[in-house]
């Protein structure tokens, strides 16, 4: 899904803490080292509680090969077809 009001080629995108509970997606991909799992607006995602959210290792973002690459992008394939469609804030409209 591309990112309301973002360029035609944006898919992702920064999210202030209190704004995470309002995001529409059905995944989340967490790639930050902040606690933000204790913070209870955290919990009250709907991709969280769905129990949708994915958080590689950091190191991984830093992929130096192709090969490393591979298998960061591997594990996110592996996390997109497990998701279920629907879960996010927007599902009900």
């Amino acid at each position: 899904m591309r990112v309301p009001g973002g360029a035609a080629n944006t898919y992702s995108q920064a999210v202030s803490r209190e704004n995470v509970p309002s995001v529409p997606a059905d995944l989340l991909v967490w790639a930050v080292s902040s606690p933000l799992p204790a913070n209870p607006l955290w919990r009250r995602t709907p991709a969280v509680r769905a129990g949708q959210v994915w958080q590689p290792e950091l190191a991984s973002w830093y992929a130096y090969s192709w090969a490393d690459f591979g298998v960061l992008l591997d594990g996110l394939a592996g996390r997109v077809r497990s998701a279920k469609a629907g879960v996010g804030p927007r599902a009900a409209v």
